[in-house]
């Protein structure tokens, strides 16, 4: 697994590459097995008193909990926000070569931002109120003439604009 991390809004966010077949490891993943502790009201996975969020940038990863034998399919574009996992031992499976994002407490002081999950598909626009605070996952995103690739910080400072997506576009909104 291959991770980097980028600034985002005064937060970190965290970028894995990951190979079909791969068995993940990391600081709270063992042997591909992760423990969810829970679901936090705003959807984020809880692992003690850690929070997450996760959203699937490309490939397809599927999660069996261990506990309960349900399998969770995690295709492209999915996010915990969204559809959350359920509690319990999680073993991870990368059915395709991945890239995934990730927003922790852990790896932001002990803080966490408050996210909304934003999924547009090519072609399709939307306006964003002034002050959106918008980090593009994936995709390309073009608000006027200016395109903004993925990985990027996007603040409509200046008024509401109308954004287009140019491919599909996987981004979060940083709140206050």
């Amino acid at each position: 697994m291959e991770t980097r991390v980028y600034p985002a809004f005064g937060f970190v966010i965290q970028r894995n590459w990951l190979s079909a077949g791969e068995i993940y490891n990391d600081k709270n993943i063992k042997d591909g097995v992760i423990t969810l502790t829970g679901v936090a009201p705003d959807g984020a996975a809880l692992i003690d008193d850690k929070k997450f969020v996760w959203v699937v940038a490309k490939g397809e990863h599927r999660y069996l909990n261990l506990d309960t034998g349900i399998v969770h399919d995690l295709p492209q574009g999915w996010c915990n926000l969204n559809d959350p996992l359920t509690a319990g031992r999680q073993q991870l499976t990368v059915v395709q070569d991945s890239e995934h994002v990730c927003v922790a407490s852990e790896i932001n002081n002990g803080e966490m931002p408050n996210l909304t999950y934003v999924r547009m598909l090519s072609g399709q626009s939307r306006e964003f109120p002034k002050g959106t605070k918008l980090y593009v996952l994936e995709g390309e995103l073009q608000v006027g003439a200016i395109v903004f690739p993925a990985m990027r910080q996007v603040h409509f400072s200046s008024g509401a604009k109308t954004a287009t997506a140019n491919t599909e576009v996987l981004a979060l909104i940083f709140g206050d």
